[in-house]
């Protein structure tokens, strides 16, 4: 999908590219003539240094159905507090000294066990340096909903025998609809949410993290490109998380995230992420409890009408998880069952709308697009987001 995205996208600036090449070549004679007239006489450089003020000023803002607008809108985070859609980022950072503030609900949907997850969290994000902006994540709030119990291993009788990859807490399904490749039948666990088991509230982990921006549209570069470091710390080990049946895996966890982000005309925003998370396994008492595989994650995500107050925002995403570490090259991970696909990929459609010059609210619904054993495919996305010390235009 990424691959695809960035060759219709480098199509489309070539395309885009021409007209304003001929453009920037295709002054007629006369133009030339009385160019050149008026710029001998005194008036004329007067008028021609009022041309380029006027022009400046033009390309800084824009009149668009009689409202003001500005170029570049003030920076709006996504759920991972930089800038971005719902949860995709583009690959500009935050200004030097430009600070955002946010906070969310979001909900989607999870298998097996035809979880729902509904978050509250806040981010917080600062311009370093004009290439590195530093940001935080902490949800105080995770409510999970279990709407097939007895697809969960964690829901089982217990003594029921244990799996062959040794996670005490998942037992196995007896009898199970997959068996696993060596014996007995495989666990049935949410790889999100692993200790999901009962309807249950919960706070989740504090991500922190550090995004270097390499190329940027805003400096005169052809695309905007950037690499996020991310540390998921968790706030409870995993044998409490465990014990209560938490909403989160109770391990330290990071991850990597290539972004990529280019803007056609004024229409249109593109942006594509791809993340590696690298999982480690949460234990209690020195034992493991769950051997979980990494994941990539692939993003995509476009804002139309970029320029305006109100805006149009579309994004997909999908996970692709791993058998193991490094690619599904080292190790092996507890053997697992979705009854159905077990790799989410979901859509957010919504809007963003500026209500104030530093003020930008988000709505967005979210559909789990592959997830058709969940009982409740439809979620939804909304953030409140305000930037402190944006550039005047």
């Amino acid at each position: 999908m990424l691959v695809c995205s960035i060759l219709v996208l480098a199509f489309l600036q070539l395309i885009s590219n021409q007209p304003d090449m001929q453009r920037v070549g295709s002054s007629s004679p006369l133009e030339s003539s009385i160019a050149q007239t008026i710029s001998l006489t005194g008036i004329g450089r007067n008028l021609e240094g009022a041309f380029y003020d006027t022009s400046r000023r033009d390309q800084a803002r824009q009149t668009v159905d009689g409202e003001q607008t500005l170029v570049n809108r003030v920076p709006v985070p996504a759920l991972t507090g930089t800038p971005g859609l719902f949860s995709v980022e583009t690959a500009e950072d935050l200004p030097k000294g430009v600070v955002t503030i946010s906070s969310y609900a979001n909900k989607f949907g999870r298998a097996p066990g035809s979880v729902s997850i509904l978050s509250g969290g806040l981010t917080v994000a600062d311009g370093l340096t004009t290439k590195i902006t530093i940001f935080g994540q902490f949800e105080p709030y995770r409510h999970l909903h279990i709407g097939e119990p007895s697809q969960l291993s964690l829901r089982q009788p217990a003594g029921c025998p244990h799996d062959v990859f040794e996670a005490p807490i998942y037992c196995g399904l007896n009898p199970g609809p997959l068996n696993n490749t060596w014996k007995g039948p495989a666990a049935g666990y949410v790889a999100d949410f692993p200790f999901a088991a009962f309807n249950q509230s919960d706070w989740g982990p504090v991500t922190l993290g550090l995004k270097a921006n390499f190329w940027s549209e805003t400096r005169g570069d052809p695309l905007s490109v950037s690499m996020r470091f991310s540390f998921i710390v968790p706030t409870e080990g995993g044998g409490t998380e465990f014990s209560k049946f938490g909403a989160q895996m109770g391990a330290l966890n990071y991850s990597f995230t290539l972004a990529l982000s280019r803007t056609l005309g004024q229409g249109i925003v593109l942006a594509h992420d791809i993340t590696y998370l690298v999982t480690r396994n949460p234990q209690a008492n020195g034992q493991t409890l769950l051997t979980p595989g990494d994941q990539i994650i692939f993003g995509q995500g476009f804002i139309f009408r970029p320029q305006r107050r109100l805006q149009f925002l579309t994004e997909f995403t999908g996970t692709l998880g791993q058998e193991g570490h490094g690619f599904g090259l080292i190790g092996i991970d507890t053997e697992n069952t979705s009854r159905g696909p077990s790799n989410p990929v979901d859509g957010v459609w919504g809007l963003r709308w500026y209500f104030l010059k530093s003020i930008a609210l988000d709505v967005g619904y979210r559909y789990m697009i592959n997830l058709h054993q969940v009982n409740d495919r439809s979620g939804f996305t909304i953030k409140i987001s305000k930037t402190f010390g944006a550039l005047q235009h």
